[in-house]
């Protein structure tokens, strides 16, 4: 097991962190300096980029270090990228100036955010295939999979593949670095000198999550998305309506006994229509200034808000910038206590509970999806029921088994893996908060190297149990 990732759970705590931009991502008015001046000294006169790199610095997209180095073999972070192709296309895009308190690269984010583009919102490194993602949706105002980003760009000659013309040959999975960056962004520019006309092609009529609002019909619902894939019992007086076949478009629904959409809930993006102020992936600067009051969090970490007679819980991401992670909204009409039974509501969260990680997994650009582990849902179930018995929260039981042991003793063999646990939180929406905004629990949520997952829920206990078959 991995012991050191099994901690308790704690209230998540918003910090907002205060940077600068970076030297070599600064906006240049490249009116000022001479020719003479875009001559970078760590680059040779016949570098094959120096074309493009000297472009990108005349138009004031790219600059060189304080050593008057280009460092074209380093690695670009997303934020990075993104500012060099909204630099490029200054004309068509308005980027809001960087507010007190907060990153240099949330403007850029807030502009992706709300213009539906395929990103991650994570300052880490960019892979090519996530250059693809964020062109395609740039330019098709949809996202399909990372192949289909990538055939397009071969398509349109915006690319020819780093090694052959082919999705594979694209090499989608390797870093990018600065010069590749720069020659697409100027091969780009070349072939789609302006792409304001491409802004908001496919999302500027969509409303709700997934094209379904607050009031619309089950049969509205039906027909536009299909049967759902689970319905799920709720603490609330409604039915939850799961749709979880593609985790870039999972969403929820709450249908009432009158057959009306009564609630929405998703942590993914680009799934909420251009109607709702805000998104996942909104900043909290933006839901501040949405607000118009002193943001303040309740006890499980999440920001609650009431307009006529709408419930809307913010479910932030502390450690991406304290973004919109997830979004809750229900008619406060039915916010009342249901009358499903304790036992189907603990059942309905731990299959939740299963979907929003594996949405939070995908999002965050890990590959393989965790499956559903009856015995480890065995085990954690019992360490649930028994914590809640016996009023105590940890990763060893009161019979001095650890997580290694209950699984064993649940009848699994060869496996290593990871545990979360929790107390107190009031559904699977709010539990999952908590652990993406611990970072131990965060850890193990991400970790690629797990396959499957159990979950236990008993009374407002959480158990997860993550799985790495050997």
């Amino acid at each position: 097991m991995r012991g050191n990732k099994l901690l308790t759970i704690f209230v998540a705590v918003i910090v907002l962190f205060s940077g600068v931009i970076p030297i070599n991502m600064q906006h240049v008015n490249a009116a000022t300096k001479s020719k003479a001046d875009t001559i970078f000294k760590d680059l040779p006169s016949n570098h094959w980029a120096i074309d493009a790199i000297h472009w990108g610095y005349n138009e004031g997209i790219v600059k060189g270090d304080s050593n008057g180095n280009f460092n074209p073999n380093n690695n670009v972070t997303e934020p990075e990228f993104l500012a060099m192709i909204v630099r490029a296309y200054s004309n068509d895009f308005t980027v809001r100036k960087v507010e007190s308190g907060e990153k240099w690269y949330i403007p850029y984010f807030d502009l992706a955010t709300d213009n539906f583009w395929q990103f991650s919102g994570q300052n880490a490194l960019y892979q090519r295939y996530q250059v693809a993602n964020i062109v395609y949706s740039m330019l098709q105002g949809s996202y399909k999979s990372d192949a289909a980003s990538i055939q397009f760009l071969l398509d349109t000659k915006l690319s020819t593949g780093k090694v052959s013309a082919t999705v594979e040959g694209y090499l989608p999975y390797e870093n990018l670095n600065r010069a590749e960056a720069i020659v697409f962004i100027k091969r780009m520019k070349q072939l789609y000198p302006s792409v304001k006309e491409y802004i908001g092609r496919s999302v500027t009529s969509s409303t709700g999550l997934r094209n379904i609002s607050l009031g619309d019909t089950e049969a509205a619902l039906v027909s536009k998305l299909g049967k759902p894939n689970r319905k799920d019992s709720s603490e609330f007086n409604f039915t939850w309506y799961a749709y979880n076949d593609d985790y870039n478009r999972f969403a929820m629904y709450g249908v009432s006994s009158e057959n009306k959409v009564v609630a929405l809930y998703s942590n993914v993006r680009n799934v909420w229509g251009q109607n709702n102020a805000i998104l996942v992936g909104s900043s909290f600067q933006k839901l501040k200034k949405y607000v118009g009051i002193e943001v303040k969090l309740n006890s499980f970490g999440y920001y609650q808000n009431e307009q006529n007679g709408i419930i809307t819980n913010y479910y932030l991401d502390k450690f991406s910038d304290n973004v919109i992670d997830g979004i809750l909204q229900y008619d406060a009409t039915y916010g009342r206590k249901g009358t499903a039974t304790q036992e189907l509501i603990d059942k309905s969260y731990e299959l939740q509970i299963l979907d929003v990680t594996n949405a939070f997994r995908n999002k965050n650009n890990i590959k393989n999806m965790l499956i559903w582990n009856e015995k480890a849902a065995k085990a954690a179930y019992l360490h649930s029921k028994d914590m809640y018995t016996n009023k105590y929260l940890d990763h060893k039981n009161l019979a001095g088994l650890d997580p290694q042991g209950r699984l064993e003793a649940a009848g699994l063999t060869k496996f290593g893996g990871g545990e979360n646990i929790a107390s107190g939180y009031e559904n699977a929406f709010a539990v999952y908060s908590g652990w993406i905004n611990s970072w131990n629990h965060r850890d193990n949520l991400l970790y690629p190297e797990y396959k499957e997952l159990g979950v236990g829920a008993y009374r407002n206990y959480y158990t997860q149990d993550f799985i790495m078959p050997y």
